[in-house]
């Protein structure tokens, strides 16, 4: 386990079936004190969640939240989701306020290794496949998006552990 006496926040970004979700799980269980904020767990508290404004607007305010108050509890957090710049700039905003590193990390993937992923991942979880329509918004929204400031990891050709070394490098933890 690797711990850092600061507080910091990790945000990962990309498109769906990137990786974003296993590298956050990755990271978490190899840092002393910190939580995962994960938009797609949070929607899921939603009954018969639906890609509508206020049900994707509600589950985001509640990662922002969630965020906050683990900083008021001393937890680093890490975040992932396909965002906005906006909801970036919000975690950073969060993080500003509450005095913690932010480390911003996006994850890529080639198109047919992500549909690969997708497909995998609705069969083992007994969901529908989305459609070709929804595949493609999930793109046009996180390419809209690509935010600036961050290094970006190609995870089909870097594994989980050679994606989250870099990251525990950056954050300069110590091992326990």
């Amino acid at each position: 386990m690797y711990r850092r006496d600061k507080m910091f926040m990790v945000v990962i970004i990309g498109t769906s079936g990137a990786g974003k979700t296993t590298l956050a799980e990755f990271l978490k269980n190899q840092l002393a004190n910190t939580a995962h904020v994960a938009y797609d767990n949070i929607k899921s508290f939603v009954s018969q969640f639906k890609e509508v404004y206020s049900h994707k607007q509600t589950s985001v305010n509640v990662t922002y939240a969630m965020t906050k108050e683990y900083f008021k509890n001393n937890i680093s957090v890490i975040v992932d989701k396909n965002m906005t710049n906006e909801e970036v700039d919000k975690y950073k905003e969060i993080a500003e306020k509450y005095c913690v590193d932010f480390f911003l990390y996006r994850v890529e993937i080639h198109e047919d290794i992500r549909k690969e992923r997708i497909t995998k991942r609705a069969y083992n979880e007994n969901k529908p496949i989305p459609s070709q329509e929804t595949l493609d918004k999930f793109s046009e929204t996180y390419n809209k998006n690509i935010h600036q400031s961050n290094t970006t990891f190609d995870s089909g050709v870097l594994s989980i552990e050679q994606m989250a070394n870099f990251i525990l490098k950056d954050l300069g933890v110590l091992k326990d």
